[in-house]
Formats: C-alpha cells, sequence, structure tokens
C-alpha cells in the first residue's frame, strides 16, 4: 500500500508539474509545461492538501517523508504564490524547459527537436496565463 501510494503521488506529481518532471529526466514531460491557468494552481493546491492527507498516515520512509516535505513546502509558499506576482514563474519555465532537454540529452536529436517545437507551441498560452494570473499590484517596479 505504502509503495502504490507513493507511486501514484510521484505519477499525479510529473502529470501536473510537467516541467519539473522532465528536469528529473521524465521522458513522456518533456512535450510540455503544463497548465499555467489559475484554476490549475488553485486545482493543484487542493489536491496537494488531499495528498498531505494520504501521505500523513503511512509509516515512515525516506520516500514518503521527501513527498510530504514537498507538499508542505509548496503548500506553505501559497500564502504568497508566485504565479500571482512573480514574472519568472512563467518565463523561467519556458527559458530552462526549453534549455533542460538539450543539456540532458536523454533523447536523439530528432527528438529533441520535437520535442521542442512542441512546446514553443505552447509558449503563447503560459505568457497569456502569465498576463492573466499576475497581480499588477503586486508586479515589482523596474526604474
Amino acid at each position: 500500500m505504502t509503495t502504490d501510494t507513493l507511486t501514484s503521488f510521484l505519477s499525479w506529481y510529473f502529470d501536473h508539474h510537467p516541467a519539473h518532471a522532465a528536469q528529473v529526466g521524465s521522458l513522456e514531460h518533456y512535450s510540455t509545461f503544463g497548465d499555467f491557468s489559475s484554476a490549475a494552481f488553485e486545482q493543484r493546491a487542493r489536491e496537494k492538501g488531499a495528498w498531505m492527507a494520504r501521505l500523513e498516515p503511512l509509516p515512515r520512509s525516506v520516500d514518503r517523508d521527501l513527498a510530504l516535505s514537498v507538499l508542505r513546502g509548496s503548500l506553505a509558499l501559497e500564502a504568497w504564490p508566485g504565479w500571482r506576482r512573480d514574472p519568472q514563474e512563467y518565463s523561467g519555465m519556458v527559458f530552462f524547459g526549453l534549455l533542460g532537454p538539450f543539456l540532458h540529452r536523454l533523447l536523439p536529436e530528432d527528438e529533441l527537436v520535437a520535442t521542442a517545437i512542441a512546446k514553443l507551441r505552447e509558449v503563447p498560452s503560459v505568457f497569456a496565463a502569465a498576463e492573466a494570473n499576475l497581480d499588477r499590484r503586486s508586479r515589482r517596479r523596474w526604474s
């Protein structure tokens, strides 16, 4: 049960954080940045709370404790969410999401190019989400 629950959590986490999944070598997540809509951020936060409730009763293990640590850290940041105030949440994901697979070279070059093209098609929606999600009152003034 513990291994199944942790495997399910990791699968959920990768599917809802594909850019992070790709950074740690999940090839099936190389072709997308994921959903950056406010609804998706809010849904992920709710689901993280549900995952904490599922994982906390499990017997202590390094894997369980690491998963809970990731969830607790993420939920702690929800009080002042970066996706509402920091444009780098979007631009950084795009730039590093495009660069990372070429640095890791886990796929042949033609497949790397194909994944980059798929991600490039998503860039307008990522930046549209940034425009919709960022709270203008919390944006930094650069002068």
